[in-house]
């Protein structure tokens, strides 16, 4: 259960590094944050439908049913999950990408803090060891652009982000051995959607107004799938052998990801502070793999 774990919490990191790559160019190509938070949750929702539908009637898989108490956590982890993306996408808008993504990853902290807190998940030495190595790694990832002067409201954006997917874990460690992963995810999207929509009336900007361009419909497609349907999916389902904190901590190869994604397309070569950074977060990883061993 625990290999499992580790296997797609690192496919949920690999997956999230492609997000904001996805979202940088939609919003060049004057994509509203409402528009692409809206239409990355409704095709999210619509893979992942699709699915339910196929395994349920031709893959004789038995999806569970949902009591009252589990589908109340369930539309709480979409709720927030909705603030995170708003926020998330605006931190990529108002800031630069390296300080977004570095941000939002503060996430392994803010879920120790949180677990132990409000959810009375026990810590010890050892578990905050990894997370200090984790956020010291993603730190150093980013370092050599952080002299930049991105948004000071980006930056903020960022780590409320953050203190909201830090939430929707813990919430989402309560009940994901309760019922099918992908039921819990359909339904933790489409809760999202209308928190999403609210927002955009909220600041009266409409969510369906930009050019439907089939490159616009490509990147809207694909931050649906990749990072969303797959991503996201993946993150969650590895709480079932994770730690809620270890799951986030696994999140941090989302800069590596993204750092491999800038160099491959925008041929941004690492330094050797970014690559110290890298090896701390894999270094990290290693640690939970052994964690019982620590």
């Amino acid at each position: 259960m625990r290999t499992r774990g580790l296997l797609e919490g690192l496919g949920a990191g690999l997956a999230f590094g492609s997000a904001s790559i996805f979202i940088r160019y939609l919003i060049l190509f004057d994509v509203n944050i409402y528009a692409i938070a809206f239409f990355r949750l409704l095709i999210a929702t619509g893979i992942l439908s699709l699915i339910i539908l196929v395994i349920s009637r031709y893959g004789n898989v038995a999806i569970p049913r949902i009591d009252l108490k589990t589908l109340m956590y369930i539309v709480s982890m979409g709720i927030v999950i909705g603030l995170h993306f708003i926020f998330f996408i605006s931190a990529v808008r108002d800031t630069y990408i390296v300080n977004a993504t570095v941000l939002v990853n503060t996430t392994p902290i803010l879920t120790l803090i949180l677990g132990a807190l409000l959810f009375k998940v026990s810590i010890s030495k050892w578990d905050i060891q990894i997370v200090m190595v984790a956020f010291l790694g993603g730190v150093l990832l980013a370092l050599q652009d952080l002299h930049l002067t991105g948004s000071l409201i980006g930056d903020i954006e960022a780590v409320l982000a953050a203190f909201f997917q830090a939430l929707y874990l813990n919430i989402g460690k309560k009940i994901r051995s309760s019922t099918h992963i992908l039921l819990i995810m359909a339904i933790v999207y489409l809760a999202a959607i209308p928190i999403i929509a609210l927002a955009s009336v909220i600041e009266g900007i409409n969510l369906l107004q930009f050019s439907y361009t089939p490159t616009v419909i490509l990147l809207m497609f694909a931050v649906g799938a990749i990072p969303t349907a797959i991503g996201h999916t993946l993150y969650i389902s590895s709480l079932k052998g994770l730690k809620s904190f270890e799951t986030a901590t696994l999140g941090l190869l989302e800069p590596l990801s993204a750092s491999i994604l800038a160099y491959i397309l925008f041929f941004e070569s690492p330094g050797i502070i970014s690559i110290v950074g890298a090896g701390l977060v894999l270094a990290s990883i290693f640690m939970i793999s052994y964690r019982e061993r620590g």
